[in-house]
């Protein structure tokens, strides 16, 4: 029997039980990763800016600064776990994480903030494409349990996404300080896991591993790029326009009954559908957000805060929400599930590490655009405008069928 057989068979039987100790190890792996930036991500600009009393400029710098480092170090990283190895390029990720916030247990210099600020966005960047090649490379000959890896490794970082502001509040509320302690805890935690439990199921490929690199320039992967960029165009509305558009218009209860929506189904989605969720077509996800585009102009045109029509508000709200969620579940499984199966397993963190610039590119210029839109002519003509662009996204899927 062929390597590549026995690989299969090893594949097929592991299926009846996916969680084995290398899966679980990864997906707790990706969760507390997750979990511990998350627990201080809303709150942190509020404290450069009024606890530490450096104004929201320098809050927003570091911000940006994360943001960037993490966009812009993503290709690096993806190389460096083509070429060093998919394990230790994801341990020096959560080990510059757990520096990062360690550097905030000193006294809170500028400097010291800037570099945490950096370590903080470079860590993310080498981490995520050496996590998805771990995950995603053992399951390059089944798509069925390709597709469910997928699936749950996206549920487990939106998990812990979800669960760290809720730990935040309380542990900010106490004391800045005791919540670093504890994301060093938790990352030294995760370093720990991916040390202690071997896998030797994804070695290093040396620069030898770059030597495909003509599958980077084919028309699929750009046409998978094509789809990135157009899903984190449609995305940017999450963190930017959403909140401040329900918070203006209908308060902050609603932006939180957003976000808790949101989170619901994006875990529910992937966890209990998780096998299905990456072979579903992507015209579909184009779908989702045309409808959420549509349901946030309707309430954009008839939003009342008075109690008669509060019952349309909320599920407004809810119907919106959830067909972004649905897009978001769709285009974020769906991407990572072609990147898997289109490129050369000795490529594939590159790809994603690629395709992660792209999507940072993407988002920078929806929220650029996007902005000057609201602000000129309000919230209404931000819907309608990217509802015609989702419109247009979902004629070309469905004409090229991909």
């Amino acid at each position: 029997m062929s390597s590549r057989n026995a690989a299969s068979v090893r594949i097929t039987n592991s299926q009846a039980t996916l969680l084995d100790r290398w899966s679980t190890t990864h997906l707790a792996s990706v969760l507390l990763f997750s979990l511990g930036s998350s627990i201080v991500t809303p709150f942190f600009g509020i404290y450069v800016a009024k606890t530490l009393g450096y104004g929201i400029e320098f809050a927003a710098l570091l911000i940006t600064l994360k943001v960037v480092g993490q966009r812009a170090m993503s290709v690096i990283g993806g190389v460096l776990t083509d070429v060093s190895g998919a394990k230790r390029t994801a341990i020096c990720g959560v080990a510059m994480r757990c520096t990062a916030f360690a550097v905030l247990l000193l006294p809170p210099e500028k400097a010291l903030l800037i570099a945490s600020a950096l370590l903080n966005g470079f860590g993310s960047a080498i981490y995520h494409p050496a996590l998805r090649k771990l995950m995603f490379s053992r399951c390059h000959a089944s798509s069925s349990l390709l597709s469910r890896v997928v699936s749950l490794r996206n549920a487990s970082l939106n998990l812990g996404a979800a669960v760290g502001p809720l730990l935040g509040v309380w542990m900010v509320e106490n004391n800045f300080h005791i919540a670093f302690q504890i994301i060093v805890l938790i990352y030294l935690a995760n370093l720990l896991l991916l040390i202690i439990v071997r896998d030797a199921s994804c070695k290093a490929g040396g620069w030898g591993a770059l030597a495909s690199w003509k599958h980077l320039f084919t028309p699929g992967f750009w046409k998978i790029l094509a789809l990135q960029f157009g899903f984190f165009w449609l995305y940017s509305h999450f963190e930017l326009l959403i909140p401040i558009f329900l918070d203006g218009q209908l308060g902050k209860l609603h932006v939180t009954l957003a976000f808790l929506t949101n989170t619901v189904v994006v875990v529910l989605v992937q966890t209990l559908a998780s096998r299905k969720v990456s072979l579903v077509p992507t015209w579909t996800g184009f779908l989702g957000f045309a409808g959420f585009f549509a349901t946030f102009g309707f309430l954009s045109r008839w939003h009342d805060a008075r109690d008669d029509i509060a019952i349309l508000s909320i599920s407004s709200v809810v119907l919106g929400m959830l067909c972004f969620s649905i897009g978001e579940i769709i285009f974020g499984n769906r991407l990572d599930y072609l990147i898997s199966m289109q490129i050369t397993p000795n490529l594939t963190a590159t790809a994603f590490g690629i395709a992660a610039l792209v999507g940072g590119l993407s988002l920078s210029a929806a929220n650029a655009v996007n902005v000057k839109i609201f602000e000129a002519f309000g919230a209404p003509a931000v819907w309608s405008v990217n509802l015609a662009m989702t419109t247009a996204f979902l004629l070309i899927c469905l004409i090229s069928r991909r």
